[in-house]
């Protein structure tokens, strides 16, 4: 009999190991983690961990293309959960890149322009807070609830493994991770160990498990430019 399964998906990190460069973002979570799974494990339940972004000058309907996907995974997955962490702005001090790495072809700046900037400077960023957390609590409160026999988590973040540790050691749950095929070569030893069941979330499963251009029902439909 299939093991009832819940899969815990780390937007940003699965977006960053797996999606950020092919064209497979209009991505249906649920038949490629199913596919990865087999038919060995039942996916019952889909928690998707995230923060919403910010527009940027250069990127300025980022949000709006976000938006739309989670509506349409809203709108196709079983027992889907969204789960939504913030954005935070940090202050940091960065030294200056050398002038041979310059993205001269975005960025054209002269020699002596480049001398004219100082060694360090600060940089303002946006950094994802909480998905980590908030994902980690919610394996342990569901693994104490049992309302699965397994866990799956997509990620490859290493802050997560205490949460796994527990959930196999405490309470028993089979533990499958399914890595985002950029990290499959560095997968931290801290999740490597309490998993009982080691994949990769690859190329070709993403290819395969596309969401319609048009969310039937809906007047959600893949963004033209992504």
């Amino acid at each position: 009999m299939a093991i009832d399964t819940i899969a815990y998906v780390d937007g940003f990190n699965l977006y960053f190991g797996a999606l950020k460069d092919p064209p497979y973002k209009w991505l249906d979570l649920h038949q490629a983690i199913s596919s990865r799974l087999g038919p060995d494990f039942n996916l019952i339940g889909l928690k998707y961990f995230t923060a919403m972004v910010i527009p940027t000058t250069n990127n300025p309907k980022v949000l709006e293309r976000q938006n739309t996907y989670l509506r349409a995974l809203s709108a196709t997955q079983p027992n889907f959960t969204l789960i939504k962490g913030k954005y935070k702005l940090r202050e940091i001090v960065r030294p200056k890149l050398a002038l041979a790495r310059w993205p001269q072809d975005s960025h054209p700046i002269a020699p002596e322009d480049y001398e004219k900037i100082p060694g360090y400077v600060w940089v303002s960023s946006w950094e994802e807070k909480g998905s980590d957390v908030n994902l980690a609590i919610q394996i342990v409160a569901d693994a104490a609830k049992n309302h699965s026999k397994a866990i799956c988590l997509i990620s490859n973040d290493s802050d997560i493994a205490g949460a796994l540790q527990i959930a196999k050691n405490d309470f028993q749950k089979k533990i499958v991770l399914l890595t985002p095929w950029k990290y499959r070569q560095k997968i931290p030893n801290e999740l490597k160990a309490p998993a009982d069941l080691l994949r990769v979330l690859n190329e070709v499963t993403l290819k395969d498990s596309q969401l319609p251009d048009q969310i039937e029902g809906t007047p959600l439909s893949k963004p033209l430019a992504w």
